[in-house]
């Protein structure tokens, strides 16, 4: 096997590399080296789905939501959660974070919807298999699921939790 090396002028190194890539690669280095470091580990097999605020990395983990501070320099985050979001009996597959809020799509079938600041929780019987999607706003949740159906519920006092619409 032989190598060759031939000096390559910068502005044509990038030039095959997607500009996705090239933004990925560039905000992992700084001052001028790559920084590989685990931050969090867990003894799953399960891909976590992670979300980032100004303050927490809320990371899935099996059946609950754990949220876990940013360090105030920037490093990281720190390694013990200051809050657990639960309410699944199985997997949280997919979540999102609107305004004060967590809603959560679990493998159970059911739509937990959690008050970021506060201890109250409400879960919704949803699908008959996994939420794969979820979404929130303006008083509604949007799901999707394996069952082959997409779900528009409301959370709003007279109809929580009533499916207004299922499309098939």
């Amino acid at each position: 096997m032989t190598c060759e090396h031939t000096e390559t002028p910068p502005l044509n190194r990038a030039a095959g590399i997607p500009v996705k890539e090239r933004v990925k690669v560039s905000q992992n280095w700084r001052h001028g080296r790559c920084r590989r470091e685990t931050v969090l580990k867990w003894k799953c097999n399960l891909m976590p789905w992670m979300e980032m605020d100004g303050e927490y990395l809320y990371l899935s983990q099996a059946e609950n939501i754990q949220a876990y501070p940013l360090c105030p320099d920037g490093t990281g985050v720190q390694r013990h959660p200051q809050a657990i979001f639960s309410g699944h009996q199985e997997d949280v597959c997919r979540f999102v974070l609107v305004n004060s809020h967590i809603v959560s799509g679990g493998g159970d079938g059911n739509i937990v919807l959690h008050k970021i600041r506060g201890s109250y929780s409400v879960k919704f019987s949803a699908h008959e298999q996994e939420v794969n999607c979820v979404d929130f706003q303006g008083g509604l949740i949007v799901s999707g699921s394996r069952d082959r159906t997409a779900k528009v519920s409301s959370v709003v006092p007279a109809a929580a939790g009533a499916a207004l619409g299922i499309l098939v």
